[in-house]
């Protein structure tokens, strides 16, 4: 029977058309923290550097974009309001 091995989610965010998508790795095979990646797209359909998350090591914001948690507080802020009232200013 074959035995269930542990295994760990990463995350990568396309920096072309910024859609997120799961990683799965085993355990030990798991990347340091922002490693680089050249990976296929399977949204836009390209090969893109991409910078890789542990699950714990990103989180989404108010608009669905993946963030970097270790970032300063106040850059994740400012860069919230900045997107919201650009995305408000398309809706009017």
């Amino acid at each position: 029977m074959r035995e269930w091995r542990r295994c760990t989610i990463s995350y990568c965010s396309c920096p072309e058309c910024g859609k997120q998508f799961p990683i799965p790795r085993k355990k030990n095979q798991s990347r340091e923290k922002g490693h680089i990646k050249n990976i296929w797209c399977p949204f836009c359909k390209k090969v893109e550097a991409m910078k890789e998350y542990r699950s714990f090591e990103a989180e989404k914001n108010g608009l669905g974009e993946r963030i970097d948690i270790t970032e300063t507080q106040e850059s994740v802020e400012e860069d919230k309001w900045e997107k919201l009232m650009e995305w408000l200013q398309k809706q009017d």
